[in-house]
């Protein structure tokens, strides 16, 4: 799929799914789509996706079956999936670029002498 094209695509989820049953230790990008999108999340239960457990944004899972059940339950429980997405919705427009320059532009004003 084209980049251009994720996020239209992404947004239309009802459940994003990061099935990496592996924890690699990289933050994912993918999970942060996920959030900017506003869509909840079910991800096997590794360090990479602290973020998401942080927003209150996932389920997670630690095997398959558990994983499988945690799709099957959210795509069930209405409120449950609007919780999650608020909270994935929340977390991602914390990260939105204008959200981030600003706290940049902040950062460096108070770190840097001003420019005559």
């Amino acid at each position: 799929v084209d980049r251009k094209r994720v996020f239209s695509l992404v947004a239309n989820f009802d459940v994003a799914v990061y099935p990496r049953h592996v924890d690699q230790g990289i933050r994912a990008s993918k999970t942060a789509e996920y959030l900017a999108a506003g869509v909840p999340i079910v991800a096997y239960d590794h360090r990479v996706v602290d973020d998401v457990r942080a927003a209150g944004a996932g389920k997670f899972a630690s095997n398959a079956t558990e994983f499988a059940d945690a799709v099957a339950s959210l795509l069930t429980d209405d409120a449950e999936r609007a919780r999650l997405a608020a909270a994935a919705a929340a977390e991602g427009a914390k990260r939105d670029w204008r959200v981030l320059a600003a706290q940049y532009d902040a950062l460096l004003d108070r770190a840097l002498p001003p420019l005559d």
